[in-house]
């Protein structure tokens, strides 16, 4: 669940987003507020690689999902690579094109505009990338 308060309206929470399928459910690994000057969104991921998009004002349904996990090849046939997401982040002047950290030490580059992840996984690391930031000079 992803609560959002505003500390002028005291100590409970303003937003909740519902315990149902539509959203997560497994526990938030990493958010981000997105969006122009316009519309601003709260993405979330979550350990199972799903990826959540939700309306400041209005968190009741999320307004798109995804799911995020690696492909590997076996026999010649793209299955999905069993691993967690750990963690999240998106370029400063893009609101499509972010990564994500997984429980591996992997990390993947993924856009959100085509609904599918890029292929790029890049692993490297030996433990798991607990945190990410996009550095804002490197769009």
């Amino acid at each position: 669940q992803v609560c959002v308060w505003d500390t002028r309206s005291g100590s409970d929470p303003v937003s909740v987003t519902p315990l149902t399928m539509n959203g997560h459910t497994h526990p938030v690994v990493g958010m981000d507020v997105v969006g122009n000057v316009n519309f601003h969104s709260l993405v979330t991921v979550s350990s199972d690689g799903k990826m959540c998009q939700w309306g400041l004002e209005k968190m009741n349904a999320p307004i798109e999902t995804h799911t995020w996990q690696p492909m590997v090849t076996v026999g010649g046939t793209p299955v999905p690579r069993e691993i967690q997401a750990t963690s999240l982040a998106f370029r400063d002047t893009e609101n499509n094109k972010f990564y994500l950290g997984f429980e591996n030490g992997g990390l993947m580059s993924c856009t959100r505009a085509s609904g599918t992840p890029s292929p790029d996984l890049f692993d490297g690391h030996t433990s798991p990338i607990s945190s990410l930031h996009c550095h804002p000079a490197n769009p």
